[in-house]
């Protein structure tokens, strides 16, 4: 968006025309954003467009908000994740009960979880562990550059479900 002309009308149709684009792919399995900062508080207007459940869902580097991660825990195109990766989006502070949400309900299906650069601290993953442990499926998760302590790791590494 230009600067000297950028309106919040102006700024709002052309990101509804973005979105809308979604719609026309109608085999889309695999969503990767990177560094897309001018969807912060859109992601219901992205999913909304989706035809398909999604495989993989990877926001990396990426402004969201609190919005975004309530709209992504409730949409059923995404109840199908084999891939959740919200590299380098910081976490802290957030109300985590959302991706929690979303957590059980691909609990069958997640395989890899990356969080990675999200700065995650001990209350945050405590609110993530009922969902994070029923991911029977789950083989890669990725919570490097996070900052929790040792007997959280020792709880995310006996949750798992034998």
């Amino acid at each position: 968006f230009p600067i000297f002309n950028r309106t919040r009308v102006r700024e709002a149709k052309c990101i509804n025309k973005f979105t809308s684009q979604f719609f026309s792919f109608n085999c889309l399995q695999q969503l990767f954003m990177f560094c897309v900062h001018f969807l912060i508080s859109q992601m219901n207007q992205v999913l909304r467009f989706l035809v398909t459940p999604l495989k993989t869902l990877s926001i990396n580097y990426s402004l969201i908000s609190q919005r975004d991660l309530d709209s992504c825990s409730c949409c059923l195109i995404l109840f199908q994740l084999k891939h959740l990766g919200l590299r380098g989006v910081v976490l802290l502070d957030f109300d985590l009960m959302a991706l929690r949400c979303l957590l059980m309900k691909v609990v069958s299906t997640l395989e890899t979880l990356d969080l990675q650069g999200c700065r995650v601290n001990d209350s945050e993953v405590n609110a993530l562990l009922p969902g994070f442990k029923q991911c029977t499926q789950i083989s890669n998760v990725n919570f490097y550059n996070s900052d929790f302590s040792m007997p959280i790791l020792k709880d995310l590494s006996h949750q798992q479900p034998t």
